[in-house]
């Protein structure tokens, strides 16, 4: 889900695909704070899941996709006739997008997905950045010269780091 985007915050007029859609993957079980996944093992066309990956899923009823994390994966082809099953993580939402880079430099601008505090799981509002970026007390530049200050590791990922930030 994560990478480079041009030197300038700005819309350019190349426009790069989005990743593709994924169809044969069923919805098996449901909960608060995820969901299990399945496939046919044998399906064409489906992109290689990793634990810890970030996924952007539409769950059953739902009016718009979230982001979720794969916990965990499981082949199951003698018992489940050949499936692939997956439990995702469901990340806090709405999530709101935006480019950051680190305060003061000339690095290429990346993507982040700011995520909402969560009371009920006594989570804090948080951030996802690409791997790699999070130090304590960096400062990240966002559009508008506004910048945010990252405090402390919440979760890494295959493909994200989720920060605490102020």
């Amino acid at each position: 889900m994560f990478g480079s985007l041009p030197t300038t915050a700005q819309k350019t007029e190349e426009k790069t695909p989005p990743p593709p859609l994924e169809s044969g993957w069923q919805c098996k079980d449901e909960s608060a704070i995820g969901l299990r996944l399945a496939r046919p093992l044998n399906a064409t066309g489906c992109e290689r899941l990793r634990q810890g990956q970030l996924l952007a899923v539409e769950p059953p009823g739902a009016k718009h996709f979230l982001l979720a994390v794969v916990r965990w994966l499981r082949a199951a082809p003698e018992e489940d006739e050949g499936w692939l099953h997956a439990g995702v993580q469901l990340l806090p939402g709405p999530v709101g997008a935006s480019t950051l880079r680190p305060a003061n430099s000339q690095d290429a601008w990346r993507i982040g997905y700011f995520l909402p505090p969560l009371p009920i799981r006594h989570e804090e509002a948080s951030v996802l950045i690409p791997t790699g970026i999070f130090r304590t007390n960096l400062q990240l530049q966002l559009p508008g010269n506004e910048t945010i200050t990252l405090t402390s590791l919440l979760d890494r990922g295959e493909d994200f780091d989720r920060v605490l930030y102020t």
